[in-house]
């Protein structure tokens, strides 16, 4: 007999309704009452572009053109988290500053990662040339609330909030959670950084020792891939790159030099040859 067709998220009254009994009615405000106190989620579908932002200390967001993320431009579709922190029994609207799936998405454009450290995927508007964070406006009407959260406090069971891609897609047959046995993990890693760790034997060799990133960069520049270095180059202080997608970036050199340091306070750079 073929399974019946379930509906997996609910409106605010629907979501009411379906907790109300005769003696214990449930209201909209009931509904984002509990979802204050964390015990069920709202959510929200959203259908469109994201961009991986660096959260900074103390508030805001780097710019992606410095912080060399653009390769982290993804298209998406799926439910998303309206924050706890957002949420009062008579909230009319909310404003999402970063994007965090309810579950995972039914459309990603390519593998990638939400839970990296100190990262988020927010939206984003042009300023010129530049991408700039902007925040997401979600109007009480449009929450929803998942199946599974209604049916755990109507059967007492407590839901914990899925961890989303725990297992992130895989390229080529090839988990993208693979690590090597030592050094960074080189999946997720824009195409300047993955190639310096590749080829980090080779410039340690040419560079006697342990190169300090002034050094690596100038290697890069004259011998690396040119499918990602190209031969045209600016001046020492910046390197021009290739992202995947085939759109041409730079990075600073004090952007190099902040990743060396990040590696080596992980206490995983240089890689072993």
């Amino acid at each position: 007999m073929k399974k019946r067709a379930e509906k997996n998220y609910f409106s605010l009254q629907e979501a009411a309704d379906l907790l109300s009994t005769p003696t214990n009615p449930f209201n909209e405000q009931d509904i984002l009452d509990l979802a204050m106190r964390g015990e069920l989620r709202v959510t929200f579908f959203f259908q469109g572009e994201l961009q991986r932002f660096r959260s900074k200390i103390g508030g805001g967001y780097a710019d992606p053109s410095d912080d060399d993320s653009e390769e982290w431009h993804v298209s998406m579709k799926g439910y998303f988290l309206v924050p706890a922190s957002q949420i009062t029994p008579t909230s009319r609207e909310f404003v999402i500053d970063d994007m965090q799936l309810a579950e995972s998405p039914i459309y990603a454009s390519r593998a990638w990662q939400i839970g990296s450290w100190g990262y988020v995927l927010a939206a984003y508007s042009w300023d010129g040339d530049d991408v700039v964070h902007r925040a997401i406006r979600v109007d009480v009407s449009s929450v929803l609330v998942p199946r599974s959260d209604i049916e755990a406090l109507t059967t007492g069971m407590h839901v914990e909030p899925a961890r989303v891609l725990d297992t992130p897609p895989t390229r080529n047959g090839v988990s993208a959670s693979s690590k090597p046995e030592r050094g960074p993990d080189i999946n997720g890693l824009v195409s300047w950084q993955r190639v310096l760790l590749e080829c980090w034997p080779k410039i340690a060799d040419a560079c006697n020792g342990d190169p300090p990133p002034r050094q690596a960069m100038n290697w890069l520049k004259k011998n690396g891939p040119r499918d990602v270095i190209p031969a045209d180059q600016p001046d020492g202080q910046r390197m021009r790159w290739i992202g995947c997608d085939g759109t041409i970036h730079s990075v600073a050199l004090k952007t190099i030099q902040s990743r060396f340091s990040e590696w080596k306070s992980a206490g995983n750079f240089p890689p072993e040859k």
